[in-house]
C-alpha cells in the first residue's frame, strides 16, 4: 500500500459518507488533524522518558531523549557496522540525505575523535519537539463558549434566516409555521417524591420473607375456611 492511498483511507475513515457538505469535511479533516497531533505529541513525550540502555554511547550523549527512538536506532546499526572493521570505501552521501542521519563514516571519525553529535546534525524530522503547526488550529474562543440568551439566540437565529437560498425557503417557511402553530408546553419542575419506608404498594418481592419447612412443601398450603391442605380459603368449595 503506498502512502497516498494509506492517507486516503484514513481520510475516508474520518469522512465516512460521501454525501456530506463542505462544512462536515472541514469539521472532520479538523478533528483528523487534531487526533494526529495529539497522538504525536502524546508518542513524543513518552520517547523522552523511556531510554534504551543500548543508546547509553558517548558520541549519542547528547540525543538521547531529543531524537526518536527509531533514529537512535538506525545510528546504532550503523555503529555497528564500523565495528566489523571492514573498509566502507569512499562516503557518497546517499545515507544522510536519505534518512538526515549521520552515516558510518561519520560515526566511526567522531568515534576516533571522542566527539558527540548533537541535535543540529539530525534532521529536525527525528527531533523530540512538539509540532508548531499544532497552534495553528482553529481553537474555540472565549467569546463563543459564554452561553447565549434566549433573546440574543433568536437574533442570532433571525440573521441566518436571511442567507438562506431561495431554494430552502419554502421548507423553512413550512417549519416555522409548524413551529408556531404547535408551541410546545412549557416544562415544569419535578414533584419531589419522599421515599417512604417498606416496599411499595403492590411489591411482590419481600425482603424479610421466610424459607419454608420442609413439611409445607409436603403438605402444601391449609385452607383456613375447611382446614384441609391443598388449597386456600379462596378457591375452596366451601
Amino acid at each position: 500500500m503506498s502512502r497516498g492511498e494509506g492517507n486516503h483511507f484514513v481520510v475516508k475513515r474520518y469522512l465516512k459518507i460521501a454525501t456530506g457538505n463542505l462544512l462536515m469535511v472541514l469539521q472532520n479533516l479538523i478533528k483528523l488533524l487534531a487526533t494526529q497531533f495529539t497522538t504525536l505529541n502524546a508518542t513524543m513525550e513518552c520517547q523522552k522518558l523511556a531510554v534504551a540502555h543500548r543508546h547509553n554511547l558517548p558520541f549519542m550523549k547528547l540525543l538521547v531523549k531529543n531524537i526518536s527512538q527509531f533514529a537512535l536506532d538506525k545510528m546504532l546499526r550503523q555503529y555497528e557496522e564500523t565495528l566489523k572493521g571492514q573498509n566502507f570505501g569512499h562516503c557518497t552521501g546517499e545515507f544522510q540525505r536519505t534518512y538526515g542521519i549521520p552515516c558510518k563514516h561519520e560515526i566511526q571519525l567522531k568515534v576516533q575523535q571522542e566527539g558527540q553529535f548533537s541535535v543540529a546534525d539530525i534532521h529536525p524530522q527525528w527531533v523530540l519537539q512538539k509540532n508548531p503547526l499544532f497552534a495553528t488550529l482553529p481553537t474555540p474562543s472565549p467569546a463563543t463558549s459564554v452561553p447565549l440568551s434566549p433573546r440574543r439566540n433568536m437574533m442570532q437565529t433571525q440573521q441566518k434566516l436571511y442567507t438562506v437560498d431561495e431554494d430552502q425557503v419554502p421548507t423553512m417557511l413550512a417549519q416555522l409555521q409548524e413551529v408556531a402553530d404547535h408551541p410546545g408546553h412549557p416544562l415544569a419542575n419535578p414533584v419531589p417524591s419522599a421515599k417512604k419506608r417498606g416496599c411499595p404498594a403492590g411489591s411482590t418481592k419481600r425482603a424479610n420473607q421466610r424459607d419454608k419447612s420442609q413439611f409445607e412443601y409436603v403438605a402444601g398450603r391449609k385452607c383456613s375456611k375447611c382446614g384441609v391442605n391443598g388449597h386456600n380459603a379462596r378457591t375452596c368449595n366451601q
